[in-house]
Protein backbone atom coordinates (compact mmCIF):
# COMPACT_ATOMS: atom_id res chain seq x y z
CA UNK A 1 0.00 0.00 0.00
CA UNK A 2 1.39 3.76 -1.10
CA UNK A 3 3.09 5.05 2.01
CA UNK A 4 0.55 8.58 1.19
CA UNK A 5 -2.69 6.45 2.15
CA UNK A 6 -1.06 6.44 5.32
CA UNK A 7 -0.53 10.38 5.15
CA UNK A 8 -3.96 10.70 4.13
CA UNK A 9 -5.62 8.75 6.86
CA UNK A 10 -3.47 10.87 9.69
CA UNK A 11 -4.74 14.19 7.66
CA UNK A 12 -8.18 13.16 8.16
CA UNK A 13 -7.66 12.14 11.42
CA UNK A 14 -6.01 15.63 12.16
CA UNK A 15 -8.73 17.75 10.53
CA UNK A 16 -11.56 15.94 12.09
CA UNK A 17 -10.80 14.72 15.65
CA UNK A 18 -11.10 10.85 15.82
CA UNK A 19 -13.53 8.94 17.35
CA UNK A 20 -14.34 5.48 17.34
CA UNK A 21 -17.17 3.24 16.03
CA UNK A 22 -17.87 -0.16 17.52
CA UNK A 23 -17.50 0.71 21.13
CA UNK A 24 -19.06 3.64 23.93
CA UNK A 25 -16.89 6.24 24.74
CA UNK A 26 -17.40 6.78 28.71
CA UNK A 27 -17.88 10.44 28.55
CA UNK A 28 -17.81 10.98 32.47
CA UNK A 29 -21.26 13.73 31.97
CA UNK A 30 -21.03 15.21 35.26
CA UNK A 31 -23.85 17.91 33.35
CA UNK A 32 -20.79 20.28 33.07
CA UNK A 33 -20.46 20.17 29.15
CA UNK A 34 -18.28 23.36 28.93
CA UNK A 35 -17.27 26.31 31.27
CA UNK A 36 -15.58 29.60 31.09
CA UNK A 37 -14.14 31.45 34.61
CA UNK A 38 -12.70 34.54 34.60
CA UNK A 39 -10.59 36.37 37.71
CA UNK A 40 -13.63 39.32 38.79
CA UNK A 41 -10.60 41.55 38.99
CA UNK A 42 -10.03 41.61 35.42
CA UNK A 43 -13.67 42.01 34.32
CA UNK A 44 -13.88 44.70 36.80
CA UNK A 45 -10.65 46.02 35.33
CA UNK A 46 -12.11 45.90 32.11
CA UNK A 47 -15.66 48.45 33.32
CA UNK A 48 -13.76 51.71 33.61
CA UNK A 49 -14.65 54.60 32.33
CA UNK A 50 -14.01 58.47 33.09
CA UNK A 51 -16.06 61.25 31.35
CA UNK A 52 -15.90 65.26 31.62
CA UNK A 53 -19.14 67.10 30.75
CA UNK A 54 -19.31 70.64 31.00
CA UNK A 55 -22.99 72.63 30.30
CA UNK A 56 -24.52 75.42 31.27
CA UNK A 57 -27.33 75.77 34.39
CA UNK A 58 -30.53 77.40 33.87
CA UNK A 59 -33.68 76.23 36.47
CA UNK A 60 -35.31 77.12 39.68
CA UNK A 61 -34.03 76.64 43.31
CA UNK A 62 -36.70 77.63 46.06
CA UNK A 63 -38.76 79.28 44.05
CA UNK A 64 -36.07 81.45 42.51
CA UNK A 65 -34.22 81.27 38.83
CA UNK A 66 -30.54 80.25 38.95
CA UNK A 67 -28.27 80.76 35.70
CA UNK A 68 -24.39 79.79 35.56
CA UNK A 69 -22.18 76.87 34.17
CA UNK A 70 -21.62 73.26 35.71
CA UNK A 71 -18.78 70.77 34.84
CA UNK A 72 -19.37 66.74 35.56
CA UNK A 73 -16.85 64.60 36.11
CA UNK A 74 -17.91 61.09 36.57
CA UNK A 75 -16.18 57.59 36.93
CA UNK A 76 -18.07 54.13 36.18
CA UNK A 77 -16.31 51.16 37.45
CA UNK A 78 -17.94 47.11 37.76
CA UNK A 79 -17.70 45.55 41.65
CA UNK A 80 -18.93 41.65 40.83
CA UNK A 81 -21.18 40.00 43.72
CA UNK A 82 -20.95 37.26 44.93
CA UNK A 83 -24.43 35.03 43.82
CA UNK A 84 -24.62 31.50 42.75
CA UNK A 85 -27.78 31.96 41.35
CA UNK A 86 -26.50 34.56 38.50
CA UNK A 87 -23.49 36.42 37.31
CA UNK A 88 -24.33 39.44 40.06
CA UNK A 89 -22.69 42.48 39.77
CA UNK A 90 -22.85 46.50 40.13
CA UNK A 91 -22.03 49.59 37.87
CA UNK A 92 -21.32 52.18 40.53
CA UNK A 93 -21.01 55.94 38.81
CA UNK A 94 -19.55 58.36 40.99
CA UNK A 95 -18.43 61.71 40.79
CA UNK A 96 -18.28 65.68 41.27
CA UNK A 97 -20.15 68.39 39.80
CA UNK A 98 -18.49 72.02 40.19
CA UNK A 99 -20.71 74.79 39.68
CA UNK A 100 -20.67 78.84 39.57
CA UNK A 101 -24.45 79.72 39.43
CA UNK A 102 -25.99 83.45 39.97
CA UNK A 103 -29.47 83.61 41.68
CA UNK A 104 -31.93 86.11 42.42
CA UNK A 105 -34.35 86.62 45.02
CA UNK A 106 -36.51 89.57 45.52
CA UNK A 107 -33.99 90.74 48.36
CA UNK A 108 -30.44 89.71 46.71
CA UNK A 109 -28.15 88.55 44.45
CA UNK A 110 -26.13 85.85 45.60
CA UNK A 111 -23.02 84.29 43.42
CA UNK A 112 -21.95 81.23 44.60
CA UNK A 113 -19.73 77.97 43.90
CA UNK A 114 -21.15 74.69 44.59
CA UNK A 115 -19.14 71.29 45.36
CA UNK A 116 -21.49 68.42 44.81
CA UNK A 117 -20.35 64.46 45.35
CA UNK A 118 -22.77 61.52 44.31
CA UNK A 119 -22.52 57.62 43.94
CA UNK A 120 -24.58 56.06 41.81
CA UNK A 121 -25.26 52.04 41.63
CA UNK A 122 -27.43 50.15 39.05
CA UNK A 123 -27.26 45.96 40.03
CA UNK A 124 -27.07 43.96 36.64
CA UNK A 125 -27.68 40.24 36.53
CA UNK A 126 -26.90 37.83 33.97
CA UNK A 127 -28.66 34.96 33.71
CA UNK A 128 -28.07 32.63 30.97
CA UNK A 129 -29.01 34.34 27.97
CA UNK A 130 -30.73 36.80 29.80
CA UNK A 131 -29.46 40.44 30.74
CA UNK A 132 -32.17 41.99 34.02
CA UNK A 133 -31.17 45.29 35.48
CA UNK A 134 -32.59 47.29 38.32
CA UNK A 135 -33.39 50.99 38.76
CA UNK A 136 -30.13 52.75 39.53
CA UNK A 137 -29.57 53.94 43.07
CA UNK A 138 -27.54 56.33 45.52
CA UNK A 139 -26.91 59.03 47.55
CA UNK A 140 -25.89 62.51 46.23
CA UNK A 141 -24.06 65.20 48.73
CA UNK A 142 -25.00 68.73 47.86
CA UNK A 143 -23.06 71.98 49.18
CA UNK A 144 -23.18 75.45 48.01
CA UNK A 145 -20.92 78.24 49.57
CA UNK A 146 -21.68 81.54 48.89
CA UNK A 147 -18.95 84.04 47.76
CA UNK A 148 -20.64 87.56 47.03
CA UNK A 149 -24.54 88.36 48.11
CA UNK A 150 -25.63 91.90 46.86
CA UNK A 151 -28.78 92.80 48.69
CA UNK A 152 -31.25 95.34 46.61
CA UNK A 153 -29.85 97.80 49.00
CA UNK A 154 -26.01 97.45 48.65
CA UNK A 155 -25.98 100.83 46.42
CA UNK A 156 -27.61 102.79 49.12
CA UNK A 157 -25.08 104.91 51.37
CA UNK A 158 -24.67 103.89 55.10
CA UNK A 159 -26.86 101.07 54.80
CA UNK A 160 -25.58 99.27 52.22
CA UNK A 161 -22.57 97.34 53.52
CA UNK A 162 -25.15 96.73 56.76
CA UNK A 163 -27.95 95.19 54.10
CA UNK A 164 -25.51 93.06 52.28
CA UNK A 165 -24.01 91.47 55.93
CA UNK A 166 -28.15 90.91 57.17
CA UNK A 167 -28.74 88.86 53.36
CA UNK A 168 -25.20 87.07 53.97
CA UNK A 169 -26.26 85.84 57.26
CA UNK A 170 -29.44 85.11 55.66
CA UNK A 171 -28.09 83.20 53.14
CA UNK A 172 -25.73 81.33 55.66
CA UNK A 173 -28.95 80.63 57.73
CA UNK A 174 -31.09 78.91 55.01
CA UNK A 175 -28.10 77.33 53.25
CA UNK A 176 -29.16 73.58 54.89
CA UNK A 177 -32.33 73.90 53.41
CA UNK A 178 -30.58 75.30 50.03
CA UNK A 179 -28.29 72.02 50.02
CA UNK A 180 -31.32 70.07 50.12
CA UNK A 181 -33.35 71.12 47.62
CA UNK A 182 -30.22 71.17 45.20
CA UNK A 183 -29.34 67.65 46.20
CA UNK A 184 -33.01 67.06 45.24
CA UNK A 185 -33.12 68.84 42.02
CA UNK A 186 -29.25 66.70 41.01
CA UNK A 187 -31.04 63.48 41.82
CA UNK A 188 -33.87 64.33 39.59
CA UNK A 189 -31.57 65.26 36.99
CA UNK A 190 -28.12 63.25 37.43
CA UNK A 191 -29.77 59.67 38.37
CA UNK A 192 -31.68 59.34 35.45
CA UNK A 193 -28.99 61.02 33.16
CA UNK A 194 -26.45 57.82 34.66
CA UNK A 195 -29.42 55.14 34.36
CA UNK A 196 -29.98 56.08 30.75
CA UNK A 197 -26.78 56.31 30.14
CA UNK A 198 -25.64 52.92 31.53
CA UNK A 199 -28.76 51.22 30.09
CA UNK A 200 -27.59 52.46 26.85
CA UNK A 201 -24.00 50.66 27.61
CA UNK A 202 -26.16 47.46 28.76
CA UNK A 203 -28.18 47.25 25.95
CA UNK A 204 -25.01 47.31 23.74
CA UNK A 205 -23.75 44.58 25.73
CA UNK A 206 -27.14 42.47 25.49
CA UNK A 207 -27.16 42.83 21.43
CA UNK A 208 -23.69 41.23 21.42
CA UNK A 209 -24.99 38.73 23.83
CA UNK A 210 -28.23 37.68 21.85
CA UNK A 211 -25.50 37.67 18.65
CA UNK A 212 -23.51 35.29 20.05
CA UNK A 213 -26.43 32.93 21.75
CA UNK A 214 -27.94 32.31 18.25
CA UNK A 215 -24.29 30.85 16.75
CA UNK A 216 -23.20 29.19 20.25
CA UNK A 217 -26.86 26.98 20.18
CA UNK A 218 -26.46 26.55 16.49
CA UNK A 219 -22.98 25.35 16.71
CA UNK A 220 -23.12 23.14 19.99
CA UNK A 221 -26.57 22.10 19.78
CA UNK A 222 -27.43 23.54 22.80
CA UNK A 223 -30.55 25.94 24.29
CA UNK A 224 -30.65 28.95 25.99
CA UNK A 225 -31.97 27.42 29.16
CA UNK A 226 -28.73 25.30 28.96
CA UNK A 227 -26.37 28.20 29.85
CA UNK A 228 -25.96 29.56 33.24
CA UNK A 229 -23.60 32.10 34.75
CA UNK A 230 -22.80 33.10 38.58
CA UNK A 231 -19.95 35.01 40.53
CA UNK A 232 -17.81 34.98 43.54
CA UNK A 233 -15.39 37.32 44.92
CA UNK A 234 -13.15 35.32 42.84
CA UNK A 235 -14.50 34.87 39.79
CA UNK A 236 -16.79 35.18 37.14
CA UNK A 237 -18.37 31.51 35.49
CA UNK A 238 -20.35 31.12 32.32
CA UNK A 239 -21.46 27.25 32.06
CA UNK A 240 -22.99 24.95 29.41
CA UNK A 241 -25.34 22.85 31.21
CA UNK A 242 -26.56 19.65 29.86
CA UNK A 243 -30.56 19.38 29.72
CA UNK A 244 -30.86 17.30 32.82
CA UNK A 245 -29.33 19.60 35.02
CA UNK A 246 -30.71 22.55 33.64
CA UNK A 247 -33.93 20.82 34.16
CA UNK A 248 -33.19 20.04 37.63
CA UNK A 249 -31.84 23.75 38.31
CA UNK A 250 -34.83 25.45 36.64
CA UNK A 251 -32.38 28.52 35.86
CA UNK A 252 -34.95 31.08 34.83
CA UNK A 253 -36.45 31.60 38.31
CA UNK A 254 -32.97 31.08 40.22
CA UNK A 255 -33.90 29.48 43.90
CA UNK A 256 -32.29 31.92 46.30
CA UNK A 257 -31.16 28.91 48.80
CA UNK A 258 -29.22 27.05 45.78
CA UNK A 259 -26.05 26.16 46.18
CA UNK A 260 -23.20 26.85 43.21
CA UNK A 261 -22.94 23.84 40.83
CA UNK A 262 -19.34 22.22 40.16
CA UNK A 263 -17.59 24.39 42.64
CA UNK A 264 -14.28 22.23 41.62
CA UNK A 265 -14.63 24.19 37.97
CA UNK A 266 -12.24 27.26 40.03
CA UNK A 267 -9.42 29.08 39.30
CA UNK A 268 -6.49 28.24 41.16
CA UNK A 269 -3.37 30.52 42.20
CA UNK A 270 -1.32 32.07 39.06
CA UNK A 271 -4.79 31.26 36.89
CA UNK A 272 -6.60 34.71 35.12
CA UNK A 273 -8.71 32.47 33.11
CA UNK A 274 -9.97 28.94 32.52
CA UNK A 275 -11.34 27.19 29.92
CA UNK A 276 -13.23 23.53 30.50
CA UNK A 277 -14.39 21.19 27.37
CA UNK A 278 -16.30 18.06 27.80
CA UNK A 279 -15.11 15.79 25.35
CA UNK A 280 -18.81 14.60 25.11
CA UNK A 281 -19.94 17.94 24.13
CA UNK A 282 -16.74 18.16 21.48
CA UNK A 283 -17.75 14.26 20.15
CA UNK A 284 -21.34 16.08 19.65
CA UNK A 285 -20.22 18.58 17.86
CA UNK A 286 -18.15 16.06 15.45
CA UNK A 287 -20.83 14.19 14.51
CA UNK A 288 -22.81 16.64 12.85
CA UNK A 289 -19.59 17.55 10.40
CA UNK A 290 -18.46 14.42 10.04
CA UNK A 291 -21.20 12.11 8.42
CA UNK A 292 -20.81 8.56 9.28
CA UNK A 293 -20.87 6.25 6.40
CA UNK A 294 -18.72 9.24 4.32
CA UNK A 295 -16.55 7.65 1.71
CA UNK A 296 -13.08 9.34 0.79
CA UNK A 297 -11.24 8.41 -1.99
CA UNK A 298 -7.29 8.14 -2.16
CA UNK A 299 -7.46 11.59 -4.56
CA UNK A 300 -9.20 13.30 -2.21
CA UNK A 301 -6.91 11.72 1.14
CA UNK A 302 -4.17 13.09 -1.09
CA UNK A 303 -5.40 16.47 -1.57
CA UNK A 304 -6.78 16.47 2.03
CA UNK A 305 -2.78 15.46 3.30
CA UNK A 306 -1.41 18.31 0.64
CA UNK A 307 -3.63 21.13 2.17
CA UNK A 308 -2.66 20.03 6.07
CA UNK A 309 0.74 20.13 4.83
CA UNK A 310 1.05 23.19 3.08
CA UNK A 311 -0.87 24.41 6.83
CA UNK A 312 1.43 23.03 9.22
CA UNK A 313 4.65 23.67 7.15
CA UNK A 314 3.75 27.14 7.03
CA UNK A 315 5.54 29.99 9.12
CA UNK A 316 4.92 29.65 12.64
CA UNK A 317 7.25 32.30 14.11
CA UNK A 318 4.10 34.69 14.11
CA UNK A 319 1.67 32.38 15.37
CA UNK A 320 -0.97 29.61 13.64
CA UNK A 321 -4.04 32.64 14.11
CA UNK A 322 -8.05 31.11 13.47
CA UNK A 323 -8.20 33.32 9.84
CA UNK A 324 -5.42 31.40 8.55
CA UNK A 325 -6.43 27.90 9.66
CA UNK A 326 -10.39 29.06 8.21
CA UNK A 327 -9.02 30.28 4.86
CA UNK A 328 -6.79 27.06 4.53
CA UNK A 329 -9.77 24.83 5.44
CA UNK A 330 -11.91 26.70 2.94
CA UNK A 331 -9.44 25.66 0.29
CA UNK A 332 -9.02 22.81 1.11
CA UNK A 333 -12.55 22.09 1.14
CA UNK A 334 -12.88 23.49 -2.12
CA UNK A 335 -10.21 20.64 -3.30
CA UNK A 336 -11.58 17.88 -1.79
CA UNK A 337 -14.85 18.16 -3.12
CA UNK A 338 -14.10 18.74 -6.86
CA UNK A 339 -15.74 16.61 -9.29
CA UNK A 340 -12.49 14.75 -10.43
CA UNK A 341 -11.08 13.62 -6.68
CA UNK A 342 -14.37 11.91 -6.45
CA UNK A 343 -13.02 8.99 -8.01
CA UNK A 344 -11.16 6.49 -6.26
CA UNK A 345 -7.72 5.31 -8.11
CA UNK A 346 -6.54 2.39 -6.07
CA UNK A 347 -8.79 3.02 -3.07
CA UNK A 348 -11.26 4.41 -0.85
CA UNK A 349 -11.81 4.87 2.76
CA UNK A 350 -15.54 4.17 3.80
CA UNK A 351 -16.33 5.77 8.24
CA UNK A 352 -18.30 4.16 10.77
CA UNK A 353 -22.40 4.29 10.30
CA UNK A 354 -22.22 5.66 13.53
CA UNK A 355 -20.40 8.68 15.09
CA UNK A 356 -16.88 7.63 13.34
CA UNK A 357 -14.53 10.29 15.07
CA UNK A 358 -14.42 10.84 18.66
CA UNK A 359 -11.91 12.42 21.46
CA UNK A 360 -11.43 11.22 24.87
CA UNK A 361 -9.52 13.57 27.60
CA UNK A 362 -8.25 11.10 30.33
CA UNK A 363 -5.16 10.32 31.97
CA UNK A 364 -2.99 13.48 30.49
CA UNK A 365 -3.89 12.43 27.24
CA UNK A 366 -6.08 13.34 24.31
CA UNK A 367 -6.68 10.57 22.91
CA UNK A 368 -8.28 10.57 18.84
CA UNK A 369 -9.96 7.68 17.43
CA UNK A 370 -11.03 6.74 14.39
CA UNK A 371 -13.46 3.73 13.10
CA UNK A 372 -13.26 2.59 9.23
CA UNK A 373 -12.82 -0.01 6.51
CA UNK A 374 -10.24 0.14 3.39
CA UNK A 375 -12.21 -0.66 0.28
CA UNK A 376 -10.08 -1.27 -2.54
CA UNK A 377 -10.92 -1.03 -5.99
CA UNK A 378 -10.08 -4.14 -6.82
CA UNK A 379 -10.72 -6.57 -4.68
CA UNK A 380 -12.42 -7.39 -1.08
CA UNK A 381 -12.82 -4.58 1.89
CA UNK A 382 -10.48 -4.66 4.92
CA UNK A 383 -11.64 -5.44 8.07
CA UNK A 384 -13.58 -3.05 10.15
CA UNK A 385 -10.38 -1.15 12.68
CA UNK A 386 -10.20 1.65 15.00
CA UNK A 387 -7.17 3.70 14.63
CA UNK A 388 -6.32 5.45 18.16
CA UNK A 389 -3.75 7.29 18.23
CA UNK A 390 -2.77 9.35 21.82
CA UNK A 391 -1.50 12.71 22.15
CA UNK A 392 -0.03 14.81 25.37
CA UNK A 393 1.77 18.16 25.32
CA UNK A 394 5.39 19.41 25.68
CA UNK A 395 6.92 22.79 26.11
CA UNK A 396 9.24 23.48 23.27
CA UNK A 397 10.52 26.34 24.73
CA UNK A 398 9.79 29.24 27.26
CA UNK A 399 7.18 30.64 24.87
CA UNK A 400 5.92 27.68 22.61
CA UNK A 401 3.89 24.37 23.55
CA UNK A 402 3.24 21.26 21.09
CA UNK A 403 1.37 18.28 20.75
CA UNK A 404 3.31 14.96 20.85
CA UNK A 405 2.74 11.11 19.74
CA UNK A 406 2.06 8.98 22.64
CA UNK A 407 1.26 5.60 20.76
CA UNK A 408 -0.96 4.43 18.09
CA UNK A 409 -3.04 1.20 18.10
CA UNK A 410 -4.92 -0.49 15.11
CA UNK A 411 -7.39 -2.61 16.52
CA UNK A 412 -9.89 -5.38 14.09
CA UNK A 413 -13.54 -4.76 15.13
CA UNK A 414 -16.70 -6.64 14.17
CA UNK A 415 -19.58 -5.29 12.62
CA UNK A 416 -23.26 -5.75 13.66
CA UNK A 417 -24.97 -6.83 10.54
CA UNK A 418 -28.20 -9.04 9.86
CA UNK A 419 -29.60 -9.73 6.65
CA UNK A 420 -33.21 -9.02 7.51
CA UNK A 421 -32.39 -5.92 9.24
CA UNK A 422 -28.90 -3.70 7.99
CA UNK A 423 -27.37 -2.52 10.92
CA UNK A 424 -24.80 0.12 10.50
CA UNK A 425 -21.99 0.33 12.84
CA UNK A 426 -23.55 1.52 15.97
CA UNK A 427 -21.59 4.05 18.37
CA UNK A 428 -23.70 4.26 21.63
CA UNK A 429 -24.05 7.71 23.00
CA UNK A 430 -22.71 8.61 26.46
CA UNK A 431 -26.13 9.02 27.32
CA UNK A 432 -27.19 5.48 26.81
CA UNK A 433 -27.08 2.27 28.97
CA UNK A 434 -23.45 1.11 28.96
CA UNK A 435 -24.13 -2.08 28.04
CA UNK A 436 -26.59 -3.24 24.81
CA UNK A 437 -27.58 -6.78 23.45
CA UNK A 438 -25.09 -7.98 20.98
CA UNK A 439 -23.00 -4.89 21.56
CA UNK A 440 -20.07 -3.69 23.15
CA UNK A 441 -19.57 -2.99 27.05
CA UNK A 442 -18.06 0.18 28.25
CA UNK A 443 -14.19 0.92 27.56
CA UNK A 444 -14.64 -2.32 25.36
CA UNK A 445 -14.41 -2.99 21.71
CA UNK A 446 -16.46 -6.03 19.75
CA UNK A 447 -13.88 -8.05 19.18
CA UNK A 448 -13.27 -8.84 15.76
CA UNK A 449 -11.18 -11.52 13.55
CA UNK A 450 -7.24 -11.22 14.15
CA UNK A 451 -5.47 -8.13 11.99
CA UNK A 452 -5.37 -9.28 8.87
CA UNK A 453 -2.25 -8.24 5.92
CA UNK A 454 -4.60 -5.07 5.29
CA UNK A 455 -5.00 -3.73 9.30
CA UNK A 456 -1.13 -5.00 9.87
CA UNK A 457 -0.10 -2.95 7.19
CA UNK A 458 -2.60 -0.13 8.18
CA UNK A 459 -0.75 -0.20 11.84
CA UNK A 460 2.45 -0.39 10.82
CA UNK A 461 2.89 2.78 8.10
CA UNK A 462 0.43 4.80 10.94
CA UNK A 463 3.18 4.13 13.64
CA UNK A 464 6.00 5.21 11.40
CA UNK A 465 4.29 8.24 10.35
CA UNK A 466 3.12 9.51 13.79
CA UNK A 467 6.84 8.52 14.89
CA UNK A 468 8.33 11.28 12.29
CA UNK A 469 5.52 13.58 12.62
CA UNK A 470 6.21 16.64 14.43
CA UNK A 471 3.69 19.13 15.02
CA UNK A 472 3.69 22.98 14.80
CA UNK A 473 4.26 24.40 17.90
CA UNK A 474 2.05 27.57 18.89
CA UNK A 475 2.75 30.06 20.77
CA UNK A 476 2.32 30.25 24.39
CA UNK A 477 1.32 33.90 24.62
CA UNK A 478 -1.67 35.30 22.50
CA UNK A 479 -3.11 39.22 22.57
CA UNK A 480 -6.82 39.30 23.24
CA UNK A 481 -6.86 41.69 21.00
CA UNK A 482 -6.46 38.97 18.10
CA UNK A 483 -8.72 36.84 19.09
CA UNK A 484 -11.05 39.08 19.29
CA UNK A 485 -10.65 40.07 15.62
CA UNK A 486 -10.29 36.69 14.49
CA UNK A 487 -13.30 35.11 16.35
CA UNK A 488 -15.54 38.39 15.24
CA UNK A 489 -16.53 38.75 19.04
CA UNK A 490 -16.04 42.64 20.08
CA UNK A 491 -16.77 42.27 23.57
CA UNK A 492 -13.29 40.98 23.95
CA UNK A 493 -11.30 43.92 22.44
CA UNK A 494 -11.75 46.42 24.92
CA UNK A 495 -14.59 48.71 23.68
CA UNK A 496 -15.59 48.97 26.79
CA UNK A 497 -12.62 51.17 28.16
CA UNK A 498 -10.00 52.61 26.15
CA UNK A 499 -7.09 50.44 27.92
CA UNK A 500 -5.66 47.65 25.80
CA UNK A 501 -6.98 43.76 27.03
CA UNK A 502 -3.67 43.27 26.86
CA UNK A 503 -1.85 39.44 26.42
CA UNK A 504 -2.15 36.30 27.84
CA UNK A 505 -0.08 33.27 28.40
CA UNK A 506 -0.73 29.78 28.79
CA UNK A 507 -0.21 28.35 32.03
CA UNK A 508 -1.24 24.89 32.51
CA UNK A 509 -3.08 22.62 29.60
CA UNK A 510 -4.38 19.17 31.44
CA UNK A 511 -6.68 16.63 29.95
CA UNK A 512 -8.23 14.62 32.43
CA UNK A 513 -12.17 13.02 33.55
CA UNK A 514 -13.22 13.52 30.07
CA UNK A 515 -12.53 17.50 30.60
CA UNK A 516 -9.53 19.16 28.64
CA UNK A 517 -8.62 22.09 31.04
CA UNK A 518 -6.77 25.18 29.71
CA UNK A 519 -6.12 27.81 31.96
CA UNK A 520 -4.12 31.32 31.08
CA UNK A 521 -2.30 34.01 32.96
CA UNK A 522 -2.75 37.59 32.12
CA UNK A 523 1.00 38.95 31.07
CA UNK A 524 1.58 42.19 33.10
CA UNK A 525 4.45 44.59 31.99
CA UNK A 526 7.75 43.92 33.47
CA UNK A 527 6.24 40.75 34.60
CA UNK A 528 8.81 37.99 33.27
CA UNK A 529 7.98 34.44 31.85
CA UNK A 530 7.18 31.56 34.33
Amino acid sequence: MPCWFLIGLWASSILLPKATGQQIVVSENDGILAAVVIRSSLVEKRVQEQRRESEPVTKELLGNPVQGCQTTITETRLRIVPDARWLHAEIITSGTVTSRTETRNPQALIHSDGLHRFEITKPVYINGPQLLTNKGYGVIQASQNPVRVMSIASMLPLIGPAADQIAWSEVLRRSPRIDRALAEDLSRDIIPRVDAGVDAELSKLNSTIQSIIPRVESLLQVSGQQLSTDSTEQSVRGLILSKELAGQLVLRQPNPDRERIAPDIELADKEDVLVVLNDHLLNNVINRFVPGGLIITDNQLNRLQAGLSKLLQSDDSAGITLDVIQRQAERIAADLFAPEAGVATVFSVELAAQAPLQVIFSQGRITLRLTLRVIPTFGGTSQWMVIESRWKGITVDDNRWALTNDGITVIPVKQQLSEDFSQPLRIPQGSEPASQPDGPTQEQYTAGDPPNVMTTLVEQMSRKLLNDLTPPAIPREFSMQALAELTDVSVLSGSVTEEAPGSYRIHRIRADRHRLILSLRQVEAGRTSE
